[in-house]
């Protein structure tokens, strides 16, 4: 903390706590803090089971801080007026501590603007400045004195009526659960424009991006190849409770490869097109099934296919399928104040890989669908309960095995070398892991949010040893101090 206490105070400065303003807006889903009101938002949506879910399986939400739903807090208050600018600062200390390892402390400082220039328009922009993220082996920027910084986002979103434009750099979500398989949130933001359109009982969702070129060394040059990304997505309300998403997302690129002109066209089957011109990108299909019940109850499910194996007539159709499958529960108001979630994942290997690196479903050194990745499976269940508006207590218990294949590892095709080839899942020695722990998530007097968990790791395998066994006691922190400040701007023609 040290290294940032002149940072702070400029910002401190900058950014003098005034009253608090929000009102209806878009913030970005790729912060803790943000995430926490997300949670809030979902919560009364589950509650909401007679309303209109149409829009609430792609992300970000707009926020209507007016709203019972959003109480007063830091990021809300009363509504923007096109005159105002509000400028604020997130300034954090992580801290995580496991058992025979070193104990990681990381500060970070998020500078932001929003504003509202018109009823229709919004705009937000933020940097970053973290030590974490100097630590991170896949980030490509400048250092200095041990931290990295970054514009992590920068985006305009305009809305009229049941059509929504967002540009710039941002992150989003795709299905039923913000950690989808196909976009989540935990994703580091694009370079992208995503265009969004509900008509009756359809809600339609285009995005295309630029993503981190990779680099290969040669002997006499560096050779960068260019990744982009194109998806799009179909929301049908099928019953007045039951909603069915089909989505399909294509990773493409290569030295010197500009856009791919039919991957811009929003209706374009995409995995017939590469076919056809006999490309090797990289296509994803699935679809998603959600089910809001009476008495606060949501059940969801979510498939992604990244290669499924039809014939089997030469050594090629071998190849495992490489897929993905989520099934959760989740009760929003079980007994008024308590909140019940449970979720089983499971990603085959190779899912997210291919056998070009430039087709890997990643973006800056994080998947751009579910952070597990694959090669394991994973259930989880969670009983919180709400203290009040902005506090909640959360018992945790995890069960997950993980096998030894990564989104980035080498690409091998061992079914080539043998006959009606096939492979456990998951794969090689399995590390299996179960989990409980205590965390307290919430905000507190407006300007500080905090996120504290303890617990125990017990790890059979443990870092794929066969029969090593550990007990690893753990704690995790994050702590944020939430700092605002209102500009008022003349009015127009002064």
């Amino acid at each position: 903390m040290k290294k940032l206490r002149l940072f702070y105070l400029i910002l401190i400065l900058l950014v003098a706590s005034g009253k608090i303003y929000g009102g209806n807006f878009y913030y970005p889903v790729s912060s803790p803090e943000y995430g926490f009101l997300y949670d809030i938002v979902e919560r009364e949506i589950i509650s909401d089971h007679q309303g209109d879910h149409l829009e609430d399986f792609t992300g970000p939400y707009q926020f209507a801080f007016d709203k019972p739903e959003l109480p007063d807090i830091g990021l809300g208050g009363e509504v923007f007026e096109r005159s105002r600018i509000q400028l604020f600062a997130l300034l954090s200390e992580k801290v995580n501590s496991i058992k025979n390892q070193k104990t990681n402390a990381c500060a970070s400082a998020r500078g932001a603007l929003a504003a509202q220039p018109s009823d229709n328009l919004y705009l937000y922009i933020n940097f970053l400045v973290d030590e974490e993220l100097e630590k991170n082996p896949d980030y490509q920027g400048k250092k200095w004195r041990g931290f990295a910084g970054e514009m992590e986002n920068a985006f305009m979103l305009y809305r009229k009526g049941a059509f929504t434009l967002q540009a710039g750099r941002f992150a989003a979500f795709w299905g039923p659960s913000r950690e989808s398989l196909i976009l989540s949130e935990t994703a580091r933001p694009m370079d992208a424009v995503s265009l969004r359109y509900k008509w009756g009982f359809i809600h339609y969702t285009f995005q295309t991006g630029k993503l981190d070129r990779t680099r290969h060394q040669t002997e006499n040059e560096t050779v960068f190849e260019n990744r982009y990304f194109s998806g799009h997505r179909l929301d049908l309300r099928l019953h007045r409770n039951f909603y069915l998403g089909l989505f399909e997302t294509v990773i493409y690129g290569g030295p010197g490869r500009p856009m791919e002109w039919a991957y811009l066209n929003p209706f374009l089957f995409y995995h017939a097109y590469q076919l056809n011109e006999n490309y090797n990108d990289n296509t994803f299909l699935g679809f998603d099934m959600t089910l809001y019940l009476k008495g606060n109850h949501k059940i969801y499910t979510q498939l992604l296919i990244d290669d499924f194996q039809i014939d089997n007539e030469v050594r090629g159709d071998n190849e495992p399928n490489e897929i993905g499958f989520l099934l959760g529960i989740h009760t929003a108001r079980l007994y008024d104040n308590y909140e019940l979630k449970a979720e089983y994942l499971a990603i085959t290997n190779r899912t997210y890989n291919q056998v070009y690196d430039r087709n890997r479903y990643v973006n800056r050194g994080k998947l751009l669908g579910n952070e597990y990745g694959p090669d394991g499976d994973r259930a989880t269940l969670e009983v919180s309960r709400w203290l009040n508006s902005l506090q909640r207590v959360s018992l945790q218990l995890m069960y997950q095995r993980k096998g030894e294949g990564r989104y980035n590892s080498t690409w091998t095709r061992p079914w080539m070398d043998v006959d009606n080839y096939a492979e456990p899942f998951p794969t090689g020695i399995v590390e299996k892991t179960f989990q409980p722990s205590l965390r307290f998530t919430g905000i507190f007097r407006k300007y500080c949010f905090f996120d504290v968990e303890a617990g125990l790791k017990f790890v059979d395998n443990f870092e794929h040893s066969d029969g090593r066994s550990e007990t690893l006691p753990f704690f995790n922190l994050r702590l944020t101090l939430m700092l605002y400040s209102l500009f008022q701007l003349p009015p127009l023609g002064a």
